[in-house]
């Protein structure tokens, strides 16, 4: 761990959610059209899988190849971004240098999330209920209210009480692929500086998700009022999709650019100006 990470970590460092939001829309101003392919191309493939009913491999070509490209690509695209570069669409096949270590981050941050339910797995099982959330998985638009309904509130309390450590966990490292691309350090180890770092201000982070997450429903419900063709509903959910998705990836390039920085510091650069005084 270098010594400007480890300064940032004892120290802590200033956090402007709107100056990040307003750096990632220009960065994804600059580079619509790259950004947009990339992602929308990677979260149609998945959608395509399912309507041809080749749903088996989805959640795995989701792991292991669709997730983490797309992280590494983002990662080194927006990096050339914004040194004035002009990436292209090629940029983005750099990314399969560091394929191996961003399968390997996306595998364990995955295992990590899971293991948060672990006290909800035991006490649906106990509860009787496991047989029946497998079969709600098919049809998750009754899952809570079968829960509720067969169970009672008891399971919703422990999955609401497994969602504390989940969605910290979700937040804190997802400087992980910026670590490993810039920084060369190893999955674990990086998930492990990442989440010292956005921990420190892990409130900011979740503040950036949430107002991002929240313009996406606003925008989702407007859709859903204003599109009266089911399928031109599904299309313009998707490409809200994109457009947040890619406005999200930006934002949080931007705040890493800002107070981390990359390997080769750019002449001039003090650390201490992102510290708290």
């Amino acid at each position: 761990m270098g010594d400007r990470i480890q300064a940032l970590i004892d120290q802590g460092y200033h956090f402007n959610v709107g100056d990040y939001i307003s750096k990632g829309l220009q960065y994804y101003r600059n580079n619509f059209g790259p950004i947009t392919i990339l992602i929308g191309i990677s979260s149609l493939i998945p959608v395509l899988l399912n309507l041809i009913g080749v749903t088996s491999i989805v959640g795995l070509l989701n792991l292991l190849l669709i997730t983490p490209f797309v992280t590494g690509a983002m990662a080194i695209f927006l990096r050339k971004a914004s040194n004035e570069e002009h990436p292209t669409l090629e940029t983005f096949g750099a990314a399969r240098d560091h394929m191996k270590n961003l399968i390997i981050y996306n595998v364990l941050y995955s295992l990590v999330l899971l293991l948060c339910f672990i006290p909800f797995f035991i006490f649906a099982a106990q509860g009787g209920a496991f047989n029946m959330m497998l079969s709600a998985i098919e049809n998750p638009t009754f899952l809570v209210s079968m829960l509720v309904g067969y169970m009672g509130g008891g399971i919703v309390i422990v999955m609401l009480l497994c969602m504390i450590p989940f969605v910290y966990l979700a937040v804190a490292y997802w400087w992980t692929p910026y670590l490993i691309v810039y920084k060369g350090m190893d999955p674990w180890p990086a998930m492990e500086a990442s989440r010292k770092l956005v921990s420190k201000k892990w409130g900011n982070h979740f503040s950036l998700a949430f107002l991002i997450g929240l313009i996406a429903i606003l925008l989702g419900l407007f859709s859903y009022i204003f599109t009266f063709s089911s399928y031109l509903s599904i299309l313009v959910e998707l490409a809200i999709g994109v457009i947040v998705g890619a406005v999200f990836s930006c934002a949080l390039f931007a705040a890493y650019e800002n107070i981390v920085g990359f390997e080769d510091d750019p002449e001039g650069y003090d650390p201490i100006d992102h510290l708290v005084s």
